[in-house]
């Protein structure tokens, strides 16, 4: 197919779905509605956008086939069941993903909640359900593949005989993020989390070295892995293994068992390359497989399946991380709230949550950002500096998470007995301030598709507008939205020429609708009136976003709980504030009734200016920025304010420069009068 061709069939698809809400309408709906043509994905085509994204590339020449084109025989999305042997990793580095899915072949049910249509499609579509970036969502993907032109053969993840849902749910995920080169390199913890919507931790083993040593870290394995936890390792950097072969790099392997016996601690993991295996000790040619002990483990060897065994000793020295990944909680609630910019706090939610626990209850509470290697979020919404607080109703300090910049998910896990709890978000707001020289982008494609930047920064812009997380934005909120570009509408207006228009149910309007939507005034009215309208929205010429970002709550336990947002007063934004300063405070320094205080974080560091005195004061205050230290408040180290009596105020957050692992910083201070 021709580029041209291909620019036409996309433009004729996309005219044709523009009112069919693909992602949401009942499946046997859209079965029939695609039946009368060739479905081709226009949110995600066969073009090299959908490959690469904004990034430079360097693979070799690929072309787009349909199964048929590379497959023979009766093709089936699931053959024979769901077995780690389907995995097998192509030439893209998303170890961390395809591990996850190997992991979870052990709890093949979670795989099936995947796939919404599992069986063959004659139509050529697959809808899956991810739970990305917080919140719950189907994707749904045409079945091109990326081939390489020299042999015809897939280029990423590879089909097991003729089977598909491996490559499907790679597909699925490389659209979820904005491209297939999106997934190179992660984290074993956030393929879990996307997958199964479900909490995970990662453990690094240096911080535990001497849980290591007591024995503590193996029983904890152990335990793990029986209670049906998914474990997924991650090697080091250095790993001395590849030097003699068996054990990759930077490479993240699935732990199938983990065996104690007669003194040996053992552990089973598998390559999803689906070759490469270790060949050290208690690999498959070793003296330690006695008949004693291939009786008891009754260890399967394959030179071909890329599992093997070893010991935990060698584990220790050539890995760096576990993932561990649960699916023990039966109950779970998401709602969203918007981050905005604030002269006084830097980051000021516009909600906070009223959670209420009826009996005695483990709950984990996460507040998820946007996973910063889809398309466009590094670069042009980065992390926030982003922790939270739970206070009692008494609205006494429970337990704070501290902000960090350098994690998607902050989470915590609490024992709380029966009442009502407050979760108050907090944030530096470090991200609102651009650090990078950006260039402005067309807002159409090479392929008539909108650009990539521009599909991101509207998923943004939905996202902030669906605070249900609903994936549909519903009248009031779309009213909401409209009034934020300075125009007014009704529902009456809404339902008459949107809703009716543009792909959406009847509760309103879905992302792909919104997408056609901006398509459409594209065309009609121009890029710079669609800029002018985005620049209403918070974001500068270059697409960046400078003033909200939207953030998911999560909450999972095996109890039942109540959890609403109410509309954030500066009342409680500064009652977790107050209980931050007289619980986790580092005094800076004292003069004349003023104290300076610092409240540590993760590479970050919140200056606090307290007065204990009757009347107001003035305070000079330089901050002496020594290494790595980006302000977020302040555009210069050293101001003067006004501290009321009896009263604090927030100087500035300092977070470290993004890529540092230190940084250092003095705080100097005067009363003025």
């Amino acid at each position: 197919m021709s580029s041209e061709e291909l620019i036409s069939d996309l433009e004729k698809i996309r005219n044709t779905i523009q009112s069919i809400a693909v992602d949401l309408i009942p499946l046997d709906q859209l079965q029939s509605f695609l039946s009368t043509f060739d479905y081709i994905d226009p949110y995600f085509p066969p073009t090299e956008y959908s490959i690469y994204g904004t990034e430079i590339h360097d693979l070799e020449e690929i072309i787009w086939k349909r199964p048929h084109e590379f497959l023979q025989g009766q093709i089936e999305v699931f053959q024979g069941g769901i077995k780690k042997s389907d995995i097998k990793q192509g030439d893209l580095g998303d170890c961390w993903l395809l591990s996850t899915i190997a992991s979870l072949a052990d709890h093949s049910e979670r795989i099936w909640k995947i796939f919404l249509n599992p069986e063959y499609s004659q139509q050529n579509f697959y809808r899956l359900r991810i739970c990305k970036d917080g919140e719950w969502q189907n994707v749904t993907v045409d079945n091109f593949i990326p081939c390489y032109v020299k042999d015809g053969k897939p280029v990423f993840s590879k089909h097991n005989e003729n089977e598909l849902w491996v490559m499907i749910l790679e597909k699925a995920y490389a659209k979820a993020y904005g491209s297939y080169l999106a997934l190179k390199g992660g984290s074993a913890k956030d393929s879990f989390e996307n997958l199964t919507g479900c909490p995970a931790e990662l453990f690094r083993l240096k911080k535990n070295k001497d849980k290591i040593k007591s024995g503590e870290f193996w029983d904890n394995l152990k335990e793990w892995k029986k209670s049906g936890r998914c474990l997924i390792a991650g090697t080091k950097s250095d790993t001395v293994a590849d030097d003699y072969g068996g054990v990759s790099a930077n490479h993240c392997y699935a732990v199938s068992r983990i065996e104690e016996v007669n003194g040996f601690k053992l552990m089973r993991l598998r390559n999803p390359w689906g070759y490469f295996e270790w060949n050290g000790s208690w690999s498959e040619y070793s003296a330690e497989w006695t008949e004693e002990m291939i009786e008891i483990l009754k260890p399967k060897f394959d030179a071909n399946d890329g599992a093997f065994w070893m010991n935990f000793e060698d584990f220790v020295d050539n890995f760096e991380d576990i993932a561990v990944g649960r699916l023990d909680f039966s109950n779970e609630k998401r709602l969203k709230v918007n981050i905005v910019k604030d002269e006084k706090y830097g980051g000021f939610p516009d909600n906070y949550f009223v959670l209420q626990v009826s009996d005695v209850s483990n709950i984990l509470i996460g507040m998820h950002q946007e996973d910063e290697r889809s398309v466009g979020v590094k670069t042009h919404r980065p992390y926030l500096n982003l922790g939270f607080v739970v206070l009692n109703d008494q609205l006494k300090l429970v337990k704070r998470i501290e902000m960090t910049q350098s994690l998607r998910v902050v989470q915590l896990e609490l024992d709380l007995e029966p009442g009502t709890y407050y979760i108050v978000p907090i944030s530096a707001g470090n991200s609102f301030n651009p650090q990078n020289h950006f260039e402005k982008t067309p807002f159409f494609g090479n392929s008539g598709e909108l650009h990539p930047l521009l599909k991101s920064t509207l998923k943004d812009i939905f996202r902030k507008y669906d605070k249900d997380c609903d994936k549909i934005m519903e009248p009031l909120e779309y009213i909401n939205f409209m009034e934020a570009i300075g125009i007014t509408v009704n529902e009456e207006q809404f339902n008459e020429k949107i809703r009716n228009v543009y792909a959406s149910t009847d509760a309103g309007l879905t992302l792909q609708g919104f997408y056609e939507m901006f398509h459409v005034s594209l065309k009609n009215f121009g890029e710079e009136h669609i800029r002018d309208w985005l620049t209403k929205l918070g974001y500068n010429e270059f697409l960046y976003s400078i003033k909200s970002k939207p953030v998911v709550m999560s909450l999972h336990s095996n109890k039942s709980f109540e959890v609403v947002a109410e509309k954030s007063t500066e009342d409680i934004v500064k009652k977790a504030w107050t209980e931050l300063i007289s619980n986790s405070r580092t005094q800076a320094g004292e003069i004349d009734g003023i104290t300076a205080y610092k409240i540590e974080h993760d590479y970050s560091a919140t200056i606090i200016i307290k007065n204990d005195g009757d009347y107001d004061k003035m305070v000079e205050v330089n901050i002496i920025e020594i290494e790595n230290v980006v302000r977020t408040i302040r555009n210069e180290p050293k101001g003067t304010i006004n501290v009321p009596s009896n009263s604090w105020v927030i100087y500035d957050h300092l977070v470290c420069v993004r890529g540092e692992h230190s940084f250092e910083y003095e705080v100097e201070f005067n009363v003025v009068n």
